[in-house]
């Protein structure tokens, strides 16, 4: 099974941390998907890198979105249309 992660800057950290350790446990595949691949930062500060984009992205079985005071905004983007 694959999961995507949209996620943006200033995402709450264990929003993306704990899904994505914890599906990774369970043996499913997780990709972490941005506007734009590349640097992020944490609501906390903490940086992370981003290694694709939403155009980039594939068919995913679940969409896993992390929460935080950005969302709404990052919630209205189109994260893929593939079948």
């Amino acid at each position: 099974m694959l999961i995507g992660m949209p996620v943006y800057d200033q995402v709450d950290m264990l929003d993306v941390a704990g899904p994505h350790e914890l599906f990774s446990w369970a043996n499913y595949d997780v990709e972490l998907v941005a506007e734009h691949r590349g640097a992020l930062t944490f609501r906390n500060g903490f940086g992370f890198n981003v290694a694709k984009s939403f155009a980039e992205a594939g068919a995913y079985d679940v969409l896993w979105v992390p929460g935080a005071p950005g969302l709404p905004a990052a919630a209205s983007r189109r994260v893929s249309t593939k079948p």
